[in-house]
């Protein structure tokens, strides 16, 4: 067979190789929902923040089963959690490492509200139920331009249930070593135009470690109203 006889039948078997050749699988794309971030005190999207930030929604919360605000943070990158005798309400938190008073260097805030203490700057963790969280978010770097002093390293802002959840109830218990339970009770509901938002969150444990139980109850409400078109 000559050398042309032998490219022409490789040519015809390659057109009907390819004949016969699958179509490629299709893949079905999904638009996911906008995130939003208001940390820098304006409502953008992370893309736009010149600046590390890492959000965590309600969904994920769940989904890695954190009994604590606390402990959805303890394995982010660049964040240190410490607590001497294991109490959530007494944990220390710190972003991009300042040393011993690195907690003090890191703005804690409950929709956009500073909850660092005066004096120390410790915040009681436990006055955030896991269960009235939106999504929390995490704005590494120096923020002091926006909120002053505790802002060095970075700032918290953790979102409770606002407007964009949908009228739901949900109810939750919890138990565990060690002593530990817990319940909570969380609901919106619509009242013609106003949002309704009402919740209660108890938690109790011996702990695993001397002086290291605590007690805990959190009740919450609040009511949303839209504002006339006449108000200026």
């Amino acid at each position: 067979m000559s050398l042309r006889q032998s490219l022409s039948t490789a040519a015809v078997l390659s057109l009907t190789a390819a004949c016969f050749a699958e179509p490629p699988a299709t893949t079905n794309l999904y638009d996911a929902p906008p995130v939003l971030v208001t940390a820098t005190r304006r409502t953008r999207t992370p893309d736009t923040i010149p600046a590390p930030i890492t959000v965590i929604t309600a969904e994920e919360l769940r989904d890695m089963g954190a009994r604590h605000v606390i402990d959805a943070l303890r394995d982010l990158a660049g964040l240190q959690v410490r607590s001497l005798n294991g109490n959530p309400a007494q944990a220390e938190l710190s972003l991009r490492g300042f040393g011993e008073n690195a907690h003090g260097r890191t703005l804690i805030l409950r929709d956009g509200q500073r909850l660092n203490s005066p004096d120390l700057a410790g915040v009681n963790w436990l006055q955030l139920p896991i269960s009235m969280v939106e999504r929390i978010e995490i704005l590494e770097g120096p923020q002091s331009a926006l909120y002053g002093d505790h802002a060095v390293g970075g700032v918290v802002n953790v979102i409770t249930r606002g407007d964009t959840q949908p009228a739901r109830t949900e109810v939750a218990v919890q138990g565990g070593s060690h002593g530990t339970y817990g319940a909570s009770l969380a609901t919106r509901q619509a009242v013609g135009e106003a949002r309704a938002t009402a919740g209660a969150d108890w938690q109790t444990s011996d702990g695993y470690r001397r002086n290291g139980d605590y007690d805990s109850l959190n009740l919450r409400a609040g009511v949303d109203l839209p504002l006339s078109d006449t108000l200026h």
